[in-house]
């Protein structure tokens, strides 16, 4: 399975920026492309959004309050969750996101934020592109050296946030339930998601 390096992509690019650049007010920071994009909805009502998830086929699904959520390998290693929202009433542009997994128990938690643009559907809503993983958050699951539990099979709190450049904010909180999502990697993912690893301990090889 292939997905798209978008992210790698940028930081090349945001390096080849730096070095070239003589002006020393130049940060190296890449803008995002030059977005026109229409607002969607109305400007005058409170954010609606949806919360979604990508799946280890590369598919959009609907994610609901106790549904199971897959923790899939990303290019840079490890497992994550990549979560999303459909969302109107908001400014497709300059989107900011995150993404919270918080552990009841003992309170940790692993966070992505990210700056990305939500793709019009044509019904007044926008989402994250389907298959693109850097348009979801990339919350960081394992090697699981946070949470006091075994991640697959147990319930943790996520939290999605969004922000638009007006200032616009939604943000919900749901409980899920991880799972390891790749049946191609499924020991090394029950093992390193368990309670207590120890980074660098071995595993099952697939």
């Amino acid at each position: 399975m292939t997905r798209p390096r978008v992210v790698t992509t940028l930081a090349l690019a945001t390096a080849l920026t730096a070095a070239c650049s003589s002006d020393p007010t130049d940060t190296g920071e890449v803008p995002i492309a030059g977005c026109t994009l229409e607002f969607l909805g109305d400007p005058d009502k409170p954010i609606e959004m949806e919360l979604v998830y990508l799946d280890a086929e590369d598919a959009m699904r609907p994610l609901a309050e106790g549904a199971t959520l897959p923790m899939i390998v990303p290019p840079q290693g490890g497992w994550v969750v990549f979560v999303g929202a459909r969302a109107t009433n908001v400014d497709p542009c300059g989107l900011t996101i995150k993404g919270v997994l918080r552990d009841p128990a003992s309170e940790q938690v692993r966070v992505d934020e990210r700056t990305t643009r939500l793709e019009p559907t044509g019904d007044g809503w926008g989402g994250p592109i389907e298959g693109d993983i850097s348009t979801f958050s990339n919350v960081a699951t394992c090697p699981n050296q946070w949470a006091s539990v075994d991640l697959p099979g147990s319930p943790i709190e996520l939290t999605y946030a969004m922000t638009d450049r007006g200032g616009r904010t939604a943000k919900r909180t749901v409980t899920v339930v991880p799972e390891c999502g790749e049946a191609a990697f499924k020991n090394s993912c029950s093992c390193q998601c368990r309670a207590n690893y120890v980074l660098g301990e071995s595993c099952f090889t697939e």
